[in-house]
């Protein structure tokens, strides 16, 4: 047990502290599964009351072990068999490093600096793992070379003579191939190698000594973002794990530009504004360059994703249909049931496109941008507008083993697939090439991780191949073995094909298992950006649509972005808005009737075809268009704007809201009503202070977005 992965609960628990842990199967959580726990919580007591000393004693000499780097092979080897009780030969399971001659490098090295490191965001996360587990890690004082290799000062370093050494092995080695032991399937997954699957470098150093002097022990680590370049306002920002992803979407969010570079050097990578670049650095350890030429580039709309196969996460206790409802027809104690069971591994789609990724989502299929899934798109409540809306032409992608049933049936019947395993960390190709699979290549990063080991035996006619098994010797390690002994090599795992009006890209590698698979994150969400593309290159000026006086942090500033991006209010010059100065009436009928398609440019002075329309529709009189507009001034020209009914709020919650006039009470109580008009500081509502341009950018977005 020294070495295997962390993902049982016993081997969890000596590997990383050396202590008895026991694992529980139980159906459901109910009272009986709950005493269950209880009882199996008192068989350990007991084990350890009538068996303390020899579990200090082995804990010790566990701890021995990782202190003086031994492994022991003599030991461990006849514990490794095969599905028949046989052991395996002599370094079936494990080789040994040829330097050392030991199943342990001597050091891990993690480099953390953008030169030498691919994703210095996860390296540090990495180390900040590993101190939060109790392994000691260390930095490195100079530049060192071994072998050959040049290591850069502060590099995170792990000597591996330790107490818990087996514990940073468990997540930082490579794997074994558990195929060997014959084993068609396992309990759980045996890959816990976070380098492959969280998306960093890391190197095994097996010379002894060979950074003796140059190490200094640290307790914690901190990460920050990283800009190379002394001159250029554009900043090109490396696509090279997920917190780039996670620091654009943030910005999408804000109303930031933010391209994908389409050909070059920096294809797949993304480009932003200097301005932009400062808004989230401190937010996000980001890796990027300060060019002064812009790249070939297309804008990113902001996307909005549906994902298949969700139930309703709260529909009830109760299960009248299925295996279970012989016993659970009139409910039972789990009441999140849906949830826990019918969302099954869609939860992870959850967890790794909003969680951890930060985009945003939609409960209707006919709203979204994009179709995202794990599962069959034809599950969940929503599966039939899923599948409708997919056969309209909304991009669909399909991650996995589980959606390609359906998909061979009724959307490509064409496409033949088959699962040779039950896991394999392995080597692929981009044969396609383009955005999906760009910053990969830019990181000559091929290897991949698959769940269930499925693949295409039959690739539809016209489809492009984006991702396939390396044609030899591709596995690397896990469980990938099936009864007549095919592998993986040569075969497709993911293609991109239009058919039918249909826009369709389909893994049939997973890309989120378990969340733990994040380095394979970026198939989807580049292939969700590649999508979103204007489809128009984007301009050096393009990047600075930002005004200077609406930081990204302004409470307004996604109103005041959405409004100028739909050409409703524009700055008062090329980079300023004026978030808080007032509104005037004159400005006021010109942007409304902006929103009603009004070509305002024409007239006498800026505001004339504003003020003239305002009349023509009952929305003003010819008043002074230069006077302030107070709040409820312009609460009740959108109320009759939208020709609404009056509305029904209750403005007493609102410490003035007796001082709305009686002429703009139903106005105001509709625009409250409608989440329009919402109040100021104190609790106020303050209908006749006057209202800013931040106040009706916000106004117009909620009521006419």
């Amino acid at each position: 047990w020294d070495d295997l992965c962390t993902n049982y609960g016993p081997s969890y628990a000596m590997l990383n502290c050396g202590s008895l842990g026991y694992t529980i199967e139980t159906p459901y959580n109910n009272e009986a599964s709950t005493d269950l726990f209880e009882y199996g919580v008192y068989g350990l007591i007991d084990y350890v009351m009538e068996h303390k000393d020899d579990i200090y004693s082995n804990q010790l000499e566990f701890f021995r072990r990782g202190i003086e780097n031994e492994d022991h092979r003599e030991d461990m080897e006849q514990w490794y068999v095969d599905v028949n009780n046989n052991q395996l030969a002599p370094d079936t399971w494990r080789t040994p490093y040829e330097e050392n001659g030991n199943y342990f490098p001597e050091y891990y090295v993690i480099p953390v600096d953008a030169a030498s490191q691919r994703d210095i965001a996860d390296a540090y996360e990495m180390g900040e793992f590993l101190l939060r587990n109790g392994v000691r890690v260390s930095t490195l004082d100079a530049d060192t070379t071994v072998n050959g290799t040049t290591y850069a000062a502060g590099s995170l370093v792990v000597d591996m003579h330790q107490a818990k050494r087996n514990y940073a092995n468990a997540v930082l080695w490579q794997g074994a191939d558990a195929s060997a032991s014959g084993f068609p399937d396992l309990y759980s997954e045996s890959v816990s190698n976070f380098p492959a699957m969280r998306g960093f470098d890391c190197m095994a150093v097996t010379a002894a000594g060979a950074f003796d002097g140059v190490l200094t022990e640290v307790t914690s680590v901190a990460g920050a973002s990283e800009l190379a370049g002394e001159s250029g306002s554009i900043v090109v920002l490396s696509n090279s794990g997920n917190e780039a992803v996670r620091a654009v979407n943030a910005l999408l969010d804000a109303g930031e530009t933010v391209g994908m570079i389409t050909e070059g050097t920096y294809e797949g990578d993304f480009v932003l504004s200097l301005e932009s670049y400062a808004s989230v650095a401190d937010d996000f350890v980001l890796s990027a360059d300060r060019v002064s030429e812009m790249p070939q580039a297309q804008a990113i709309e902001r996307p909005t994703l549906f994902l298949a196969g969700r139930y309703d996460p709260f529909s009830g206790a109760a299960i009248t249909e299925g295996y279970f409802s012989q016993w659970f027809r009139q409910g039972y104690g789990y009441a999140n049931y849906r949830n826990v069971y019918s969302n099954g591994t869609s939860n992870y789609d959850v967890e790794a496109y909003v969680e951890q990724l930060g985009f945003a989502v939609t409960g209707d299929p006919a709203q979204a941008d994009l179709i995202v899934g794990n599962v069959a798109l034809d599950q969940g409540e929503r599966g039939e507008a899923a599948v409708a809306a997919v056969r309209a032409g909304t991009p669909y992608i399909a991650t996995g083993s589980a959606p390609l049933g359906y998909i061979a049936e009724h959307l490509v019947p064409d496409l033949a697939y088959t699962t040779l395993g039950m896991e394999a960390l392995h080597t692929v190709t981009y044969p396609g090439g383009g955005l999906i699979t760009a910053s990969y290549e830019a990181d000559e990063d091929y290897v991949a991780y698959t769940y269930g080991c499925a693949v295409l035996t039959a690739v539809p006619e016209g489809a492009r191949v984006l991702i396939q098994a390396a044609a030899e010797d591709s596995f690397l390690a896990g469980c990938c073995l099936n009864e007549d002994g095919t592998t993986l090599d040569g075969f497709a795992e993911a293609i991109a094909l239009e058919r039918d009006g249909m826009d369709l890209t389909i893994f049939a590698n997973s890309v989120n298992n378990r969340a733990h698979q994040q380095d394979d994150y970026r198939y989807v969400t580049n292939a969700i950006y590649a999508h979103m593309l204007s489809g128009e290159p984007l301009e050096a000026a393009d990047l600075s649509a930002r005004f200077a006086d609406v930081p990204a942090s302004h409470w307004a500033a996604e109103s005041i972005a959405a409004v100028a991006e739909n050409g409703w209010m524009t700055g008062v010059s090329a980079d300023a808005f004026a978030p808080d100065a007032p509104v005037t009436r004159g400005m006021l009928m010109t942007v409304l009737a902006r929103t009603e398609g009004v070509d305002t440019a024409a007239g006498a002075a800026w505001y004339a075809a504003g003020m003239a329309w305002g009349a023509e529709n009952g929305l003003c009189d010819s008043a002074d268009p230069s006077a302030a507009v107070t709040r409820e001034e312009a609460a009740a020209a959108l109320y009759r704007l939208a020709g609404a009914q009056p509305g029904t709020a209750d403005l007493s919650a609102y410490a003035d809201g007796a001082a709305v006039s009686a002429g703009g009470l139903d106005a105001v109580r509709w625009a409250v009503d409608q989440g329009i008009l919402t109040g100021r500081d104190g609790g106020r509502l303050d209908p006749s202070g006057p209202a800013t341009r931040a106040e009706l950018a916000a106004m117009l977005q909620r009521g006419l977005d």
